[in-house]
């Protein structure tokens, strides 16, 4: 385990890092309380631009720094998205299976995720002194869906029944659901899953096909 602490702090730092692709404020079609609307980025400022027949409604405008007067009312922007992401599992607990206890892995694992997210944005001013104010913006996300993917399990007498005499580290193929939340620049969550080996032991190890629960990061693809 000591071994693996440096690679497991450096896939967290990594994916951190990476896993902000959807966190600014970008072009494109939100949801509002009024209604949808066109949101550009130019510059320090967002511009809002209502979508639908209703013409008396006009585009907003939110500059990084304004006077106290001007300030705008509180937004709320979300967007619904198709989410493709690359996941790592960190560590998987197995429940206790043939008479040995439960186990937690922490074999890492390479998987493809499509599903389903939202994306909340909230803009407001708070006061920064001499009738000022300037903008803030918190973003989160949640995702939910399937993944599929490779990842290793370690392969000994106690996890086969005694029928395996030498120990190894075998291939599995994953499958099951995630949830993912984002929130500002870190991107975690959890999933369900199952196991299936890809080699000949597949049928003495107690853990083939039964469900575990795991610690996910996301790098967002798309």
């Amino acid at each position: 385990m000591r071994t693996k602490l440096p690679f497991l702090i450096g896939m967290l730092l990594l994916l951190g890092a990476c896993g902000t692709a959807k966190r600014g404020l970008r072009d494109g079609v939100y949801s509002t309380r009024e209604g949808r609307a066109m949101v550009q980025v130019i510059d320090d400022t967002v511009s809002v631009r209502p979508i639908g027949a209703d013409t008396m409604r006009t585009s907003s405008s939110y500059p990084s720094i304004v006077s106290s007067s001007d300030a705008p009312a509180p937004l709320r922007l979300l967007q619904h998205s198709l989410d493709v992401d690359l996941l790592t599992t960190l560590v998987k607990f197995r429940p206790a299976a043939a008479d040995q206890p439960p186990q937690l892995e922490t074999h890492l694992s390479g998987s493809l995720y499509v599903g389903y997210r939202v994306d909340r944005y909230d803009l407001w001013y708070p006061d920064i002194g001499y009738a000022r104010r300037s903008r803030k913006e918190t973003h989160t996300g949640l995702s939910m869906g399937l993944f599929l993917g490779l990842g290793g399990t370690s392969m000994s007498p106690w996890t086969t029944q005694q029928t395996l005499q030498t120990e190894y580290t075998g291939v599995v193929l994953s499958h099951g659901a995630a949830l993912i939340s984002a929130i500002g620049s870190v991107t975690v969550g959890c999933a369900v899953g199952r196991d299936h080996l890809l080699d000949d032991n597949a049928g003495s190890w107690i853990h083939e096909g039964r469900p575990w629960l795991g610690l996910v990061f996301g790098l967002n693809l798309n």
